[in-house]
């Protein structure tokens, strides 16, 4: 055995990518009492290996991060040396899979990208999200693993890949205390007519995760087709909300008066069907995508849940975008029209039953390339409340690059309802990054 183990080992290939990021963020003037405060501040070193054998391979990737300010959420990561988020831990990946020619095996975590979108989900929910981080990053590093079994069967022009997920990830949300971005998910007080109720805090133990066993576990397929003229994609998948539906429930003194309001959370059942499609056409492509979910749930009200009526209303939603991406002398051009709708209306439950936004982002390499600018934006169309971000990113070397950039985010013009980006508006921020890969 200890002579055939060099052999073994000899037979494997190895490739690793790895990289130390540094980020530090101070809120902006029109963020009232955020202005000149730090909003962001650590320290991550990630890396990733990958194994070769004979029709199989293995992957891992993981990282630890420092958080000076200890606004990351344990929800998903492991602490060490203290449970505030400081350090931790995190494992976004780690695969086994083997190739059988027509057919591939892979198991453990993994995170698979669905849907032809830039940057907004609309049949993308097998991987949960991490919410923790004020920046609006790249959507796909925000993608965490799921662990699953994926059975993949392949021809010239077409793949189907079946999953089963035996356990539940739900996406990290912003509890940690430090973090800022939990004031918009969780309020510190609630209005009910007249009164302003206080809300008692909220941790990862108020969400009530699905048990581990059989009848909780997941399902989803993909039939996928590439042809010259064309992509197409279906999905389907039966499983858990990767969002929690917030629930609210009113603690009363002796004398009846309500003295606190406790919120926790669960993780319905929801099914949904996709399709996507992306046509090249010269220098443009058109990027098409729709996502049904029969009778999803939602949350209702707050006010209802306090007076003790429902707790969630369930609604046929069909959420769908259409874009195009345009590549000419240097220039990358993406702009996308989104909706979300709600085929019964949204009684009972505190959104619109049409929401739509519009997005628009331009990147553009200078100097060799070794200078790029970008510029994103997404404006909401119901209370046209908008975020902008702006990059320039320079490389040093082919190893090392700096980053400036800044998010903004703006409400529209009636003050009473701020929107979806409207409620980050004390979070504008400006952030310096620098990277080193290896």
């Amino acid at each position: 055995l200890h002579d055939a183990l060099p052999i073994y080992l000899a037979a494997l290939d190895f490739s690793s990518a790895s990289k130390i990021q540094g980020i530090a963020g101070i809120g902006l003037p029109q963020t009232h009492d955020n202005a000149g405060e730090f909003l962001l501040g650590n320290i991550k070193a990630q890396t990733a290996l990958t194994i070769y054998g004979e029709n199989c391979s293995a992957y891992l990737d993981g990282s630890i991060t420092f958080d000076a300010l200890r606004t990351q959420s344990t929800m998903s990561a492991t602490s060490f040396a203290s449970d505030d988020g400081a350090f931790h831990l995190r494992l976004k990946e780690a695969w086994m899979d083997y190739d059988g020619g027509f057919w591939a095996l892979r198991a453990g975590r993994q995170i698979s990208a669905w849907g032809k979108a830039d940057g907004l989900q609309v049949a993308d929910v097998l991987c949960p999200k991490d919410e923790t981080c004020i920046t609006a990053s790249d959507y796909a590093d925000s993608r965490l693993g799921v662990d699953a079994i994926r059975l993949s069967l392949k021809g010239e022009a077409l793949m189907c890949d079946a999953y089963w997920i035996p356990f539940f990830t739900p996406s990290s949300l912003p509890l940690a205390q430090n973090n800022p971005l939990k004031k918009t998910m969780i309020p510190k007080t609630i209005s009910t007519g007249t009164a302003m109720i206080p809300v008692a805090d909220v941790t990862k133990d108020s969400f009530d995760i699905p048990s581990v066993s059989l009848s909780n576990s997941e399902a989803a397929l993909r039939l996928a087709a590439f042809f010259s003229f064309a992509d197409f994609s279906i999905y389907g998948f039966y499983g858990h909300d990767r969002e929690p539906l917030l629930d609210y429930a009113l603690a009363l003194d002796a004398q009846s008066n309500p003295q606190a309001l406790s919120i926790s959370g669960t993780y319905e059942r929801m099914l949904m069907f996709g399709a996507d499609a992306a046509v090249p056409i010269k220098e443009i492509v058109l990027r098409f995508e729709a996502a049904f979910f029969p009778q999803r749930y939602f949350a209702a009200m707050a006010e209802r849940q306090i007076l003790g009526l429902d707790k969630t209303s369930r609604k046929n939603q069909l959420v769908a975008l259409a874009g195009f991406d345009w590549n000419s002398g240097g220039w990358t051009i993406t702009s996308q029209y989104f909706l979300d709708a709600l085929l019964d209306g949204s009684e009972n439950i505190d959104r619109y039953s049409y929401m739509h936004q519009a997005s628009l982002s331009l990147s553009k390499g200078f100097l060799q390339e070794t200078l790029e600018l970008s510029f994103s934006g997404l404006l909401g169309l119901n209370d046209f409340d908008s975020m902008i971000s702006l990059k320039c990113k320079y490389s040093l070397t082919d190893q090392f690059a700096m980053t400036l950039g800044s998010d903004l985010f703006f409400c529209g013009p009636n003050k009473g309802k701020k929107g979806y980006y409207g409620a980050y508006e004390d979070l504008s921020c400006v952030y310096l990054q620098a990277e080193f890969n290896f």
